[in-house]
């Protein structure tokens, strides 16, 4: 209970943190159980190795660089905090990296990091030419990506990760990790719309403020925060959507228990 409330676990989060520093293993309660465990146990440690992988490709690509450093003036330290990043413009760049560090083409898929065309076995990266944000669990692990394009390609300025066994985006909180000492410490979490929003309130500052990752505001990611503070601001865009967000949020954090 004490983990759970210092730390902003639900149950089996803080089981699986104090498992882990007692050097405990935990036995599955069924063979289903086990299997899901030890999928995930790999997914996790792909998302990782890619989410450093980024963030190497990021020193040596001048374009994405500026685009941090320059046009968003982030400081160097909250690169490195979000351990932001770049996938290469290529369409099997990270999947070639995985496959040399042993793992198979089932499970880079399954970690939402390659994807195929329908009936064909030929895999590439879901991510190509794009800054990246990776996306943290309350355990400080990376589940997933939010990835914007670089210059003018005819292709969605914002993708994100698909579901998988380790990342859910209607219960993942960009920049949680980050933000959740300064949440407990201040008592309050400021709420806003995208990552960029986190990343420059950081960069000046402000350590309490995190965002929805690549959906509209959930039930789950307000419970979520109430873990660390009973006091949630809401800080959209000044336009109707944003009126029309917050109005949202409102009402989903007044029916909650």
């Amino acid at each position: 209970s004490f983990v759970m409330m210092m730390e902003g676990l639900e149950f089996r989060d803080a089981l699986e943190m104090l498992a882990k520093r007692a050097g405990v293993q935990l036995k599955p309660r069924s063979k289903n159980a086990s299997v899901n465990q030890s999928k995930k146990v790999r997914l996790y440690e792909a998302v990782e190795l890619a989410m450093r992988y980024y963030h190497y490709c990021l020193g040596r690509n001048k374009t994405a660089f500026d685009y941090f450093t320059k046009q968003r003036r982030l400081k160097p330290s909250t690169i490195r905090n979000f351990k932001l990043g770049y996938s290469p413009d290529g369409w099997e760049n990270l999947k070639n990296f995985l496959f040399k560090k042993g793992f198979t083409q089932t499970e880079i898929k399954e970690a939402g990091l390659a994807t195929n065309k329908p009936g064909s076995n030929s895999y590439y990266d879901v991510f190509r030419g794009r800054v990246m944000f990776p996306v943290f669990d309350a355990q400080n692990r990376p589940i997933g990506f939010s990835a914007r394009i670089l210059g003018d390609q005819k292709a969605a300025k914002y993708i994100n990760s698909p579901q998988s066994l380790i990342y859910d985006k209607s219960t993942a909180i960009y920049g949680y990790a980050q933000a959740k000492e300064a949440i407990r410490v201040q008592e309050k979490a400021v709420l806003v719309e995208g990552n960029m929003d986190v990343l420059a309130l950081h960069d000046a500052g402000f350590q309490n403020v995190v965002a929805c990752s690549g959906t509209a505001l959930t039930a789950q990611q307000i419970k979520t925060l109430s873990y660390l503070t009973p006091n949630i601001y809401l800080c959209f865009d000044n336009d109707e959507a944003g009126f029309n967000a917050t109005l949202r949020a409102i009402e989903i954090a007044t029916g909650l228990d």
